[in-house]
């Protein structure tokens, strides 16, 4: 794994559209060599994750999974992020600005319809 740089243009552009601050790279994470996916660590696990040792140690898994790249989106050439189900629970704590709440039987009625009035909407 690889520390996520407070400076890394593909993690400020999705903590831009999240309304993340950029100061929460210090807690990701992202496998050398795969940038599509963002993982979130504690403090210890990161000193973990950092130390030096004699021998090679292979860390399969760590963290919890919060953001993935989806590809470049139509509007312009930025790739998309989504947010992963795991790590919704760790951004919303940490000020995730981009949400949408809705009530049990809008859902319902929306999954029904084909199409929602979109005064129904406010």
């Amino acid at each position: 794994f690889e520390v996520v740089a407070p400076d890394d243009p593909a993690w400020l552009q999705a903590a831009r559209f999240f309304g993340l601050s950029p100061d929460l790279a210090r807690h990701l994470r992202r496998r050398k060599g795969n940038e599509k996916r963002l993982y979130w660590i504690s403090e210890k696990a990161g000193q973990f994750l950092g130390a030096t040792a004699p021998f090679q140690l292979r860390v399969c898994s760590a963290g919890v999974r919060v953001l993935e790249q989806l590809g470049a989106s139509r509007l312009n050439e930025q790739p998309m992020w989504r947010v992963a189900q795991e790590g919704l629970p760790l951004l919303l704590r940490h000020g995730m600005k981009r949400r949408i709440e809705a009530s049990v039987s809008f859902v319902r009625r929306f999954l029904m319809c084909k199409e929602i009035d979109v005064q129904e909407l406010h």
